[in-house]
């Protein structure tokens, strides 16, 4: 019995291998909104080892796309979150030490900057990873509140969504 456990574990780990390589090979030779993509990760589902969630960036985007390998793929449904332009802010909050250690383990970083209310022309930088989650949907990221002469005035993690207050 224990021997059959292995062999299953075996076929099914090589068989996921197959598959994840056949779902970058997809994701790789797609152009996206007429731009090719820099990097990709499939991302597996866990319950249906022919579906993947896609993600792919290029310079200017990301690009998120439920992929099925049993079907065709179609790059076109893909969901689009473009990269910010250049800002201060970007870089305030990026030599923070709680930016600091996001990064070191964020391998897809998403970065998105916009107003706050307090203070006066401040502004809100929030980075998350894209392999689990996206801007519509954040899973785990890290934000910083600047004021509007850009200096940081606090930072946090996060898991999910953001909670009422």
């Amino acid at each position: 019995l224990a021997i059959f456990g292995l062999a299953f574990l075996l076929f099914y780990n090589c068989g996921r291998n197959v598959l994840h390589a056949r779902a970058v090979a997809s994701l790789e030779s797609r152009i996206y909104q007429e731009a090719t993509p820099l990097r990709v990760a499939a991302l597996p589902d866990p319950a249906n080892p022919l579906k993947w969630r896609g993600l792919v960036e290029t310079g200017d985007f990301y690009a998120v796309e439920d992929l099925n390998l049993a079907g065709e793929f179609d790059p076109t449904r893909a969901t689009i979150f473009h990269k910010p332009e250049p800002d201060p802010a970007l870089e305030a909050a990026r030599r923070t030490a709680t930016f600091e250690q996001f990064l070191m383990f964020s391998q897809f970083p998403f970065w998105r900057i916009s107003p706050v209310p307090e203070p006066e022309n401040g502004k809100l930088v929030e980075v998350l990873d894209m392999r689990f989650g996206t801007p519509l949907a954040p899973g785990f990221m890290a934000s910083a509140v600047l004021s509007g002469k850009g200096e940081v005035l606090e930072t946090h993690f996060q898991w999910g969504s953001a909670r009422p207050r």
